[in-house]
């Protein structure tokens, strides 16, 4: 006599068994929470996930009902015998979804007269993490964070803290996506963060063992990365076993320190102090190994990330006496190729007029969007020649092109301090500014094409922006 679904429930709640023992007519799923399942996040390709049956006495049916079967398919399949049943498993699979609103899909599983429904939850776009906000916090104090914006604009500002129950650490100083995870370093705490991405959670620590700074990572093989560091050294670790391999001292060979980096094939750009672009190769990065760059003039401006653009060359922002200068480098000679030069206008001179740009800021950061073919960058520019006043906007300049755009991109009115800067990849401004830099939690401002600006509170000193629609 088959039993129905109530007598079911009271077998799962009296039954003793042991771990491998699955008593008939015990009939579910194994591994979720009841008879519901959510795949979080806007995807950009079809997701499977496998579900183990229990309980299975006979041949397994599934359906899914027709109203989600456009984006939602289940197929079953019978594996090896166990004990006197056989052990089924259903294949779940969701096509890429870029909706806001959550959907759901209703999967009827039925087993020798035996029928139970599972709830499949594709969480929407909106929901999803689109942006994250890296935040020095104060300088010994331990108040970094991250906070995390969705698409549908709720912020959460202190994430990692409010996921993992433990403060971030002391000044983050960036976050880079290798292998699947985030890595936050930590310049004070002397270690590197390794986060799950949109979830947050703390899956390791990379600590130092030595005196350091640690300020930016790239990878530069399958397993390993290098760090850059505000003293004379960078540091080679492990991204799959979380540890340090090695401290290469620089002193010696007359570097003061590297800031940004960036990997080019099997080579690493490293923007020293001064005029100084090291090159090392991926596979021999030591204090006698490194090259510079030909042809740079002006200060590398340190703040100002190297861009590689669509054409696989390399950008780097310097400031020289009364100009910026933008360089273009071919990675595979390792030369200057293109220089554009951004003359300031001065007091009384012809060009000091509205419009004009005056200068750029201490702190100026350079970006690009998905298609690599812009640069946007952050300078003062002249509103008021009789008053002499000033507000900060964003330029642009085509890659292929050798002047930069007269007009500007984005007017920046009532900015405080600009402390970072990041373009998203549909080319939208955002910058961190974090007021008067006396550890306040700062602000996201939005500057849109219309001249409005949305704001969203942050963390103290908010210095990076990160996409995740670059998490690949």
């Amino acid at each position: 006599m088959k039993k129905n679904l109530l007598f079911v429930l009271l077998m799962v709640l009296f039954a003793s068994c042991s771990k491998d023992d699955v008593i008939p007519g015990q009939f579910g799923f194994d591994g979720i929470t009841g008879n519901e399942l959510t795949i979080s996040g806007s995807q950009e390709i079809d997701l499977s996930k496998e579900i183990t049956l229990k309980g299975v006495s006979g041949e397994v049916k599934a359906t899914v009902d027709l109203a989600s079967a456009s984006w939602c398919s289940v197929t079953v399949k019978k594996e090896v015998a166990t004990k006197a049943e056989g052990k089924w498993k259903m294949l779940i699979t969701t096509k890429e979804y870029s909706g806001n609103e959550n959907r759901k899909s209703y999967i009827s599983v039925s087993c020798e007269g035996e029928q139970i429904t599972l709830i499949v939850t594709q969480t929407g776009r909106g929901k999803a993490v689109a942006m994250i906000v890296v935040s020095e916090g104060q300088f010994t104090k331990g108040t970094a964070s991250l906070s995390s914006i969705t698409f549908d604009g709720t912020t959460t500002w202190d994430v990692f803290r409010d996921v993992n129950q433990m403060p971030l650490g002391d000044v983050a100083q960036s976050l880079t996506f290798i292998d699947g995870k985030y890595f936050v370093v930590l310049n004070n705490s002397r270690q590197i963060k390794v986060v799950e991405p949109q979830t947050f959670k703390l899956l390791g620590t990379i600590d130092y063992e030595k005196a350091a700074s640690p300020r930016f990572m790239v990878p530069i093989n399958e397993s390993e990365a290098i760090v850059s560091d505000l003293t004379p050294q960078l540091t080679k670790v492990n991204y799959k076993t979380n540890t340090v391999l090695e401290y290469i001292n620089l002193s010696e060979a007359g570097i003061q320190s590297i800031e940004k980096m960036v990997r080019v094939g099997n080579k690493v750009f490293g923007a020293s102090s001064g005029k100084s672009l090291v090159v090392f190769n991926t596979d021999n990065i030591s204090q006698s190994s490194f090259r510079l760059v030909e042809g740079i003039t002006g200060n590398i401006v340190k703040t100002a990330k190297m861009i590689l653009d669509k054409n696989n060359k390399l950008w780097i922002f310097t400031t020289a006496s009364g100009k910026t200068i933008l360089h273009c480098i071919d990675p595979s000679t390792e030369k200057v190729i293109k220089t554009v030069e951004i003359p300031y206008a001065v007091v009384g001179s012809e060009g000091y007029l509205a419009g004009a740009i005056t200068g750029t800021s201490g702190y100026t950061r350079v970006d690009t969007d998905r298609t690599r073919g812009k640069l946007y960058f952050y300078m003062t520019m002249l509103v008021n020649p009789t008053r002499k006043t000033s507000i900060g906007a964003i330029f642009t300049l085509n890659v292929d092109k050798d002047a930069i755009d007269p007009a500007p991109y984005r007017e920046l009115p009532g900015l405080g301090m600009m402390y970072g800067m990041g373009i998203s990849p549909d080319g939208d401004v955002y910058l961190c500014d974090c007021l008067d830099y006396t550890a306040q939690r700062g602000f996201l401002r939005e500057y849109k094409a219309d001249g409005s600006v949305d704001s969203k509170r942050v963390g103290i000193y908010p210095r990076m922006l990160h996409f995740t629609e670059y998490d690949k």
